[in-house]
């Protein structure tokens, strides 16, 4: 027997946001503001992670020239890093190498793109627009626009005129950084019809 769809409410306070790369990056400044090192425990402690996780993440950021290794802790033999270059708020998204990758790009060029629009748009014109952008390094599918078109109404902050067409409300225009589509991890008791534990949000990629 199929099991009929769970519809559950929680708000932004129940799901500690985030848990991935934007959350360690959190916890990597402020440590390295406060103690001026971090280590790849600490960031498991602290985010909710994996070690590999966590030190895959303070390699990445040592090949970007983000951070660099300083000692070895002798009382729990983890490798410390400090900062020596701060990019900002915004946490790096970096390939195996380093390099800056295309990974969370895309929902900043169609929220910019959806602010510039001065009517009604659709997804394929959102798409066709940040085509002509010779910057762009992230190529937007019509798929990736018309769902998060499709988010960004269900919160209010587009119109939805009809299926595919929309209009963004600029009482709505919350700053320069893009809305982002957060996907939530949630245990689920069928038997009491209730969520055990905090939910936890990650930004889904696109």
């Amino acid at each position: 027997m199929p099991r009929r769809p769970i519809q559950l409410t929680m708000t932004l306070a129940e799901a500690p946001v985030p848990a991935g790369q934007l959350g360690m990056w959190r916890v990597i400044r402020e440590m390295c503001q406060d103690e001026g090192e971090v280590s790849a425990l600490a960031l498991r402690r602290r985010c909710r992670t994996d070690g590999a996780t966590a030190r895959g993440y303070l390699i990445r950021l040592t090949k970007a020239g983000i951070l660099e290794p300083v000692r070895v802790d002798e009382k729990t033999r983890a490798k410390m890093y400090r900062m020596v270059a701060d990019p900002g708020e915004e946490a790096p998204s970096l390939d195996l190498s380093g390099a800056y990758c295309a990974r969370g790009l895309r929902q900043d060029y169609l929220w910019r793109t959806i602010k510039m629009q001065g009517g009604e748009f659709t997804a394929a014109d959102l798409v066709a627009v940040i085509k002509l952008d010779p910057a762009v390094v992230a190529p937007v599918g019509e798929a990736q626009a018309r769902i998060y078109c499709y988010h960004l109404a269900r919160a209010g902050i587009l119109i939805r005129i009809d299926a595919d067409r929309y209009r963004f409300d600029r009482a709505q225009n919350l700053g320069p950084k893009a809305p982002m589509i957060l996907a939530a991890k949630v245990v689920y008791d069928p038997n009491r019809g209730r969520v055990i534990g905090r939910p936890e949000a990650e930004p889904v990629d696109g």
